[in-house]
């Protein structure tokens, strides 16, 4: 016969569980795996994997982030950047990443403008999401990312 979807769902979780490549974090009311997150070490793993194959996702999301990433730290080569739901009071005036592709800065309500020279350095940008920010209106250069294809504005 055929497997249920969400019986399929929770025998890999469990499996990923018991080799102890996740950690859970919650369980549901019948005591299945309900919310379950990815180990430092594997995490640190993949994103070095990512480095070496020049992809680079970098992900900082709800970990209470107050200071925007250097350059250095995220490195040149990576294309997608979360940094949403943090306590980022704004964004830099500079930021030389032309491959980055993806830039989440949702949730951050102490974010109030956006730098034109912040944009005019990231013209690979295809989505922009703002949401749930205290931005009130945009820099004209918006209009030169050629790329952008998603703005978020909520």
């Amino acid at each position: 016969g055929e497997n249920y979807l969400p019986d399929t769902a929770h025998s890999f979780l469990n499996d990923l569980s018991d080799r102890c490549l996740i950690e859970v974090v919650s369980k549901d009311s019948v005591g299945r795996n309900e919310t379950v997150k990815i180990h430092d070490v594997l995490r640190d793993l993949a994103i070095r994997v990512a480095e070496n194959e020049n992809r680079c996702y970098f992900k900082q999301a709800g970990r209470g982030v107050s200071n925007f990433p250097s350059e250095e730290v995220v490195g040149e080569g990576c294309d997608k950047l979360s940094l949403m739901y943090n306590n980022l009071p704004s964004l830099p005036t500079t930021f030389a990443c032309s491959s980055l592709s993806v830039l989440l800065l949702t949730g951050n309500h102490g974010i109030k403008e956006v730098p034109g020279s912040f944009l005019n350095e990231l013209p690979s940008l295809r989505v922009l999401d703002l949401s749930y920010t205290g931005i009130k209106s945009l820099p004209p250069c918006i209009g030169n990312l050629k790329h952008l294809a998603s703005l978020q504005l909520k």
